[in-house]
């Protein structure tokens, strides 16, 4: 079932049973979709407490009119509290395009957001959404939106986002690094409105998928920087900074393990042909103890299949 579906679904459910019994439990899939429904309802009702209980606690907000940005709940809410005390309080509608699991305990969900005001024709926002467990419930961590240009409009535009990733575009594709002992294959794309690249990775050793994940890369207008978010299959995730000097990528990456430990490296990247760059990563250290260096790996990219 496509993801758009299940909004018009759980709806129903919510309106003909009110709440669901113990014994028809939902999927997590189904679970975002009905917090998608009850954040709608929240907005469009103007409740701004309601509003911030969709968000985690320690989740960050961009606001799409006036550019600023809001961490952790009490100061989303504080926010929202704002927009809610307008008088010309817009409504809002969503249409879901897709909900991926980088992890049991995260998603991240894209589509398109309508903000209107009465009498006017609506403004048209792509977002990406990533969605955590926390507290047994999902909540939103962090919320990515982009302006879409009126569809009538003769000339489209292009996005701040989607310029500033235009020199990151040579990485869609699929990649193979076939190093000693292991095979690292990453696939890159463009998310909808190509405001965000996402990279899914698997390494492969004896043939067999040892740890997988996600990298997403955007534009962050609040720092005016590239950023990456990461999650791995092993329950460890960072947060990625991104800038070019000479012709090659530096990545400083600072994160937490899967046992709680924190970590921090910086990856270097080198384009060295059209279909080829290496890769090696310096700088590594777990909880302030040095690691060696590792690399260069030789990625190469491969056919369309």
């Amino acid at each position: 079932m496509k993801a758009q579906t299940f909004l018009t679904a759980i709806c129903l459910t919510m309106l003909t049973f009110g709440n669901i019994r113990a014994e028809e439990t939902l999927s997590a899939e189904d679970e975002i979709m009905a917090s998608v429904v009850s954040y709608v309802a929240a907005f469009n009702d103007g409740d701004c407490d309601r509003l911030a209980a969709h968000w985690a606690k320690n989740a960050e907000y961009l606001c799409r009119t006036t550019g600023a940005k809001a961490v952790g709940r009490d100061e989303i809410r504080r926010q929202f509290a704002e927009v809610c005390e307008q008088a010309d309080m817009p409504k809002l509608s969503i249409e879901v395009d897709s909900i991926r699991f980088v992890k049991p305990d995260v998603a991240i969900e894209e589509g398109v957001a309508r903000i209107s005001h009465e009498g006017e024709e609506p403004e048209l926002f792509s977002y990406t959404a990533i969605h955590v467990k926390e507290e047994n419930q999902w909540k939103l961590d962090s919320v990515h939106e982009t302006h879409v240009a009126n569809q009538m409009s003769s000339e489209p535009t292009v996005s701040e986002a989607r310029q500033r990733l235009a020199p990151l575009e040579w990485l869609v594709g699929r990649w193979v690094d076939n190093s000693e002992g292991s095979i690292v294959e990453t696939t890159t794309r463009w998310a909808k409105n190509e405001t965000f690249l996402i990279r899914s990775f698997k390494v492969y050793v004896s043939d067999v998928i040892d740890l997988e994940g996600t990298e997403v890369i955007g534009w962050d207008p609040t720092t005016q920087q590239l950023r990456g978010w990461v999650f791995d299959s092993d329950g460890g995730f960072a947060n990625e900074l991104w800038y070019e000097e000479d012709g090659r990528w530096f990545i400083r990456a600072t994160g937490t393990l899967p046992d709680g430990r924190t970590a921090s490296s910086l990856r270097v990247m080198h384009r060295t042909a059209d279909d080829k760059y290496e890769s090696h990563s310096m700088g590594r250290s777990v909880d302030g103890e040095l690691l060696p260096d590792v690399g260069p790996f030789h990625v190469v990219r491969q056919p369309e299949e």
